[in-house]
């Protein structure tokens, strides 16, 4: 489940919740255009479940693909004893990938100023 916080004169947020990347995901992004998503991308898993419960790097520069303005906030990392991902592998990822001008990993507690 997703929502987003629209109001008229103010910056549109999208939370992608706990989710994986679907056709659902894509149409909010193009709907409602963005300033900022929220994704909560550690990249869950459960032992005898295929895939994962939540998204991971690769939705991460699948979502800065799509939407060329947006400014990403990546969380949920280590929080989840299922999560494969940490902060600091997201970090080294985004870096790697040269994705900081767009996509942001708060440190735990951090506050970002939009």
């Amino acid at each position: 489940m997703g929502f987003v916080f629209k109001a008229p004169g103010l910056k549109t947020v999208y939370f992608a919740g706990d989710t994986v990347w679907h056709d659902y995901v894509e149409v909010a992004i193009k709907r409602h255009k963005p300033d900022y998503i929220v994704l909560n991308a550690a990249y869950c898993h459960y032992d005898g479940l295929e895939g994962s419960s939540m998204m991971g790097v690769d939705d991460v520069k699948k979502c800065y693909e799509l939407c060329k303005t947006a400014k990403i906030i990546t969380s949920h990392f280590d929080s989840f004893c299922h999560a494969l991902y940490t902060s600091d592998m997201m970090r080294k990822f985004v870096e790697e990938n040269k994705l900081q001008d767009r996509v942001f990993v708060p440190k735990d507690g951090e506050t970002l100023n939009l």
